[in-house]
C-alpha cells in the first residue's frame, strides 16, 4: 500500500499544478481551472471506493463522457472536461464550475494533458480527506493573497472564531447547529468542525471522531453565499473536506434568505460569520417592512451603505433560544454616533457578551483593526448585565507581523484570549464591565473607554538619574569653559 501523502508533499502537488497555470491564464483565474480537476478526480476515488463497499454517495457520476474518456482523450480536452461539468449538473443540480476551460484559447490540448496527469498524480486513494482539504484551503489563501483575499478568512482568525464560542459556552453539545450566512468559500465552517474534530475535551467516553466526515454526523453545518464563484469554490471545499452534507446555499442572506420556513428564519445554536465591512445593501426594499420580522432594533433602518448592523440582525433572528454568534466586525461598529440606537438594543437587551479587539492588517483585502462581537442570548449565570472587553491588539503577545506585510495571530495568543474568556481581568488586556457603566458613555463599545491599553512606563530611579544629570552638567561647564577659552585666543570677544 501507497504511504499516504504528508501536507507539505501535497502543498508541493498543488504548486505544481497551478505553476502550469502561468503565462497561460491570469492569477485571478488560478482556482476556477485547479479547483474543478481537483474535485473531479477527488470524487472518482471516492465514489469507486465507496461504490465498491455499498456505502452511500452523493454525487451521481455521469457515464458519458468518463471519467476515463478525459485521462485518455488527446484532443478537445478542454471541451470534454466542460460537457463532463455540464452533465454533472444536470445530474446532482450542483453547479460547481464558474469558467469554462474552452472559454481560454491557451488552455490547449497539451496544457490540459499536463494539468490533468499532475492532478491526478495526487495519491487521493490514500490521502485522508481532511488532508487533502487542508493542502486545499492552503491553495486558497495562496490565490487570497494574489487576488486580495475578499472570499477568504485568515485560518488563524477562523479557529480563534470557533474557539471564542467553544470556550464561551463550554464546549459543542451534540445535535448543535452551526451557521455562517456569508459564508465564502466555507472556511469557518470547516474550521468549526476541525476544532470539533480534535478537541479531546469534546468526546463521549469511548467516542473516537477521526474525520470531519464523522463530526457532520454528529452536527449540523450549514452557509450562504452570495457570490456565485466563491459559493461554487465552497462547494468543491466542503466536497473536499469530506463535509458533503453541509447546506449550503447560493443567494444574498440579507435579500433573500435561504434558510427559511415559512415567514420564520430556521434557528441554529452557533453562528459564525465574517460579513463583508460596510457594504451596499438594499435597504429600500425592507422600508415597509421584512417578512422575517428582522430589521426591528429602531425605528430606522441601518444606512444604505453600511449593511452591518443589518446582518447582525439577520443573525440575531437567525439565532435558537440560547444561541450565541461570533462575528468579526469593522471598529466602527463600536462607535459610530449615527448607530448608537443599535447598540442600545444590543445592550438593553443584554444580548453582548463579549468584545475582542484585533490587530489590523490580519486581512489581505484590508488594512482596517477589526473586532469579534460575541451575542449570546442565554448569558451564563453571573455574568448577566455585564460585557468582557478584551485587547488583542498587542504585538509579541497575541499576534507578529509576517513576512507579506500582513499580521498573524499566533497560535499562543489564541490561547491566551481564550484564558480570560474565562471573565478575568488582565492588566492593558481585558475588564469586565457593567451595562450601567455602557449606557453612561452613551452606549460607546470602543474598547479604550473601559481597557487602559497604554504601555506601562518604566519605574524612575529619582536619585540615579540625578545623579547623570550632575554628571551631564559638569561636563557642559568645562566644555564651555574651554570654549571661552578658545575665543579669547581667537581674539574674539
Amino acid at each position: 500500500m501507497r504511504a499516504t501523502s504528508s501536507l507539505s508533499q501535497l502543498d508541493r502537488n498543488l504548486t505544481d499544478i497551478t505553476d502550469l497555470l502561468r503565462g497561460n491564464v491570469s492569477k485571478e483565474k488560478y482556482k476556477n481551472y485547479v479547483s474543478p480537476l481537483l474535485f473531479l478526480f477527488a470524487l472518482e476515488t471516492r465514489y469507486d471506493r465507496e461504490a465498491s463497499a455499498k456505502q452511500e454517495v452523493r454525487y451521481d457520476l455521469p457515464q458519458e463522457p468518463s471519467i476515463s474518456d478525459i485521462t485518455t482523450a488527446s484532443d478537445n480536452i478542454d471541451q470534454l472536461v466542460d460537457r463532463w461539468f455540464d452533465e454533472f449538473r444536470e445530474l446532482n443540480g450542483v453547479d460547481i464550475l464558474e469558467m469554462r476551460y474552452s472559454d481560454e484559447t491557451s488552455l490547449d490540448d497539451n496544457v490540459m494533458q499536463r494539468l490533468i496527469a499532475r492532478t491526478r498524480n495526487i495519491d487521493f486513494e490514500h490521502t485522508p480527506r481532511d488532508l487533502l482539504g487542508e493542502a486545499y484551503m492552503n491553495m486558497m489563501k495562496r490565490f487570497a493573497h494574489e487576488e486580495g483575499g475578499e472570499y477568504f478568512t485568515p485560518p488563524t482568525l477562523s479557529h480563534l472564531l470557533a474557539r471564542v464560542l467553544y470556550t464561551l459556552d463550554d464546549g459543542f453539545d451534540e445535535d448543535s447547529s452551526f451557521h455562517d450566512p456569508t459564508a465564502g468559500s466555507a472556511g469557518l465552517l470547516i474550521e468549526t468542525a476541525s476544532l470539533i474534530r480534535d478537541d479531546p475535551d469534546d468526546r463521549q467516553p469511548g467516542e473516537n471522531i477521526t474525520s470531519l466526515e464523522t463530526v457532520t454526523t454528529k452536527y449540523e453545518f450549514s452557509g450562504q453565499e452570495l457570490d456565485p464563484q466563491i459559493y461554487k469554490l465552497g462547494q468543491m471545499n466542503l466536497a473536499l473536506h469530506g463535509m458533503v452534507s453541509t447546506r449550503l446555499r447560493r443567494e444574498d442572506s440579507l435579500s433573500s434568505p435561504q434558510f427559511a420556513n415559512g415567514d420564520n428564519l430556521e434557528t441554529f445554536d452557533y453562528i459564525v460569520a465574517n460579513p463583508p465591512f460596510s457594504q451596499n445593501w438594499d435597504k429600500d426594499r425592507f422600508n415597509s417592512g421584512d417578512d422575517f420580522q428582522r430589521f426591528d432594533w429602531a425605528n430606522k433602518l441601518p444606512r444604505a451603505n453600511r449593511a452591518d448592523y443589518a446582518f447582525l440582525m439577520h443573525m440575531d433572528e437567525h439565532l435558537s433560544e440560547e444561541g450565541m454568534v461570533a462575528s468579526v466586525i469593522p471598529h466602527g461598529v463600536l462607535y459610530r454616533n449615527d448607530e448608537q440606537t443599535y447598540r442600545e438594543y444590543l445592550i438593553d437587551n443584554d444580548l453582548v457578551e463579549a468584545i475582542i479587539v484585533l490587530p489590523e492588517k490580519l486581512f489581505e483585502s484590508t488594512t482596517a483593526p477589526t473586532a469579534i462581537l460575541v451575542l449570546n442570548r442565554d448569558k451564563p449565570s453571573g455574568h448577566e448585565g455585564e460585557v468582557l472587553f478584551v485587547n488583542a491588539d498587542i504585538e509579541g503577545e497575541f499576534y507578529e507581523a509576517s513576512g507579506n506585510g500582513r499580521n498573524e495571530l499566533l497560535d499562543s495568543g489564541i490561547r491566551k484570549i481564550c484564558e480570560v474568556l474565562s471573565w478575568k481581568t488582565k492588566e492593558r488586556v481585558s475588564r469586565v464591565v457593567t451595562n450601567k457603566e455602557i449606557r453612561e458613555t452613551n452606549y460607546n463599545l470602543n474598547l479604550s473607554l473601559y481597557v487602559d491599553t497604554t504601555e506601562p512606563q518604566p519605574e524612575i530611579d529619582v536619585s540615579t538619574q540625578f545623579e547623570i544629570i550632575c554628571k551631564l552638567k559638569a561636563e557642559y561647564d568645562s566644555l564651555h569653559d574651554q570654549l571661552n577659552d578658545y575665543v579669547e585666543q581667537l581674539g574674539y570677544e
